[in-house]
């Protein structure tokens, strides 16, 4: 089935479909985002940002084959893959405060990482590449794009500039597959229900889980 379509690193062009479908994705699918009613602003507060310091080889869409070669229309972007250096700097000033508890998860995780992986390593964060959101359409679940997404990714990753990647997994499906099936190392696991951040639990009564999974690179 992935031999329909085609994957390659994004380009200027694709950032507003791209970003589009990301923000319905995570605003319609993601457990963590309604529970806390992020609204799209608040979404776009972090999104926006990150932005600013796009990767774009590492950063990958798929398309259909039929796909124009010159640019991309809204509905030729299926899935989609954005990426940062860890080192890409967000102004907490500048976000949303429905984004804060999300924010505040990704960030007790990444200080995680930092700590027990990075600076044991002597590695610095600039040389680690930041997997920070992926999204399919929904008409396309089942058809393995993320799993050609992230081939093509290491493709491209492959390219000295890096040391490290590392993803923060809310998802079980992206867990199970940067984990089990591509190996990469899972470490520091957060339940969603306990969870506290400035002194309360924005996702009380939710299950499930956030693990912080990283894999190294030739650098």
């Amino acid at each position: 089935m992935s031999s329909n379509f085609v994957y390659r690193s994004v380009w200027p062009t694709d950032l507003f479909a791209a970003r589009a479908l990301i923000t319905k994705v995570f605003l319609r699918k993601e457990p963590l985002t309604s529970h806390v009613r992020l609204t799209e602003g608040g979404f776009h507060s972090i999104y926006d940002q990150l932005l600013g310091s796009l990767d774009y080889k590492t950063s990958i869409v798929a398309l259909p084959k039929q796909a124009t070669p010159v640019n991309s229309i809204d509905h030729d972007i299926l899935a989609c893959l954005v990426t940062a250096p860890l080192d890409a700097p967000i102004d907490e000033s500048k976000i949303d405060r429905t984004a804060i508890p999300l924010l505040g998860l990704v960030n007790d995780l990444d200080v995680w990482f930092k700590e027990n992986v990075l600076q044991p390593r002597s590695i610095p964060e600039s040389r680690v590449l930041h997997v920070a959101m992926g999204a399919t359409r929904d008409d396309y679940h089942g058809k393995g794009l993320l799993g050609e997404l992230m081939s093509q990714w290491l493709k491209e990753a492959n390219d000295g500039r890096w040391d490290m990647a590392v993803a923060e997994c809310t998802s079980p499906i992206s867990r199970h597959l940067l984990k089990n099936r591509l190996g990469w190392t899972e470490g520091k696991v957060l339940k969603f229900d306990t969870f506290e951040v400035n002194g309360e639990r924005p996702f009380k009564g939710l299950e499930g889980e956030a693990a912080l999974v990283y894999k190294e690179l030739p650098g």
